[in-house]
């Protein structure tokens, strides 16, 4: 999704990597994680995409750009808190199962949408959600206009959240750690 905005897009970050993997003999030894489910950026209503269709749609184009038969980590790139968290686990477990994905994770779900998940997983016999990347920063961002970033659909990492990873032990990866720039803005004298 980062590049679609773009006129030229046709995925050619995940298809730079692939070729770079294609080439690479320690191929084996490496971790390869993408992410999908992301509303589609031209929508102002943000329609979630959260369904068997659209995450199959989004892992075909990345595991064909990749030259992978399978992703070893997938992250679902934004929640559907409209659909029971069941129903997208066992969506993700139909891949998981088809072989498209080994692992797979949420991204900018809440600490209750979660503890749902955990709790599906644990009652199903399922991993579920095997990481969590959140907006997480080391500067206290009061909320997203302060981080200068306006998507409702992003999560940050708050108390909730923070609990909900220490009550579970589940790895949170987070992004925008620096702040989006934040620090380095600051030692260069920016206001």
């Amino acid at each position: 999704v980062y590049g679609k905005w773009a006129p030229w897009f046709d995925n050619r970050s995940e298809q730079r990597i692939g070729q770079w993997l294609a080439r690479r003999a320690d191929r084996s030894r490496m971790i390869v994680a993408t992410k999908g489910a992301h509303y589609d950026l031209k929508d102002p209503a943000h329609t979630p995409r959260v369904t068997l269709e659209a995450i199959t749609e989004d892992i075909e184009e990345s595991l064909r750009a990749l030259g992978l038969e399978t992703i070893d980590f997938y992250w679902l790139h934004r929640d559907d808190p409209t659909r029971p968290i069941g129903e997208i686990l066992e969506e993700c477990e139909t891949l998981r199962r088809a072989g498209k994905l080994r692992w797979y994770g949420a991204s900018n779900f809440t600490a209750e949408r979660l503890q749902q998940a955990f709790d599906y997983a644990a009652a199903h016999g399922i991993a579920g959600f095997t990481g969590v990347s959140n907006q997480w920063s080391l500067a206290k961002v009061p909320c997203l206009a302060d981080n200068n970033n306006p998507d409702p659909t992003l999560v940050l990492m708050g108390e909730a959240e923070e609990a909900f990873h220490a009550r579970t032990g589940t790895a949170c990866i987070p992004f925008q750690a620096t702040a989006r720039g934040w620090f380095a803005k600051a030692a260069a004298g920016a206001p």
